[in-house]
């Protein structure tokens, strides 16, 4: 089994007392694989300490993520909670998701607390 790890292609802000649905799109990173599972979805930096729900895959069908059509399979997503006391500033939040190849990919999703 291998492990890659890439950084999420954009940054998203969010304030305090906010909860967004966040959608971590692996697609170009599977070269053709697909997504089986979300192994974990943990806060790997940040001065505070926000909220995430244990994330799914897209089974469903497709989505749209910034307005892109997803496929099937391919988009894991979590819910991201910030507390009115979380300090400002930069969070990475990182989802390891198994592939139906055997494979394990980690994706750090890059927010800022305004």
């Amino acid at each position: 089994m291998s492990i890659t790890e890439v950084d999420s292609q954009e940054v998203r802000d969010i304030a305090r007392g906010e909860s967004i649905l966040f959608s971590a799109c692996f697609g170009p990173s599977l070269f053709g694989d697909t997504l089986a599972t979300v192994a974990s979805v943990t806060q790997t930096s940040g001065s505070g300490t926000l909220t995430l729900t244990s994330g799914a895959i897209n089974t469903g069908g497709p989505v749209s993520v910034d307005g892109v059509s997803r496929p099937i399979n391919t988009v894991a997503q979590y819910r991201v909670t910030v507390g009115s006391g979380v300090a400002v500033g930069p969070y990475v939040v990182t989802v390891t998701c198994t592939t139906a190849s055997g494979n394990t990919r980690s994706m750090r999703c890059q927010f800022r607390v305004v």
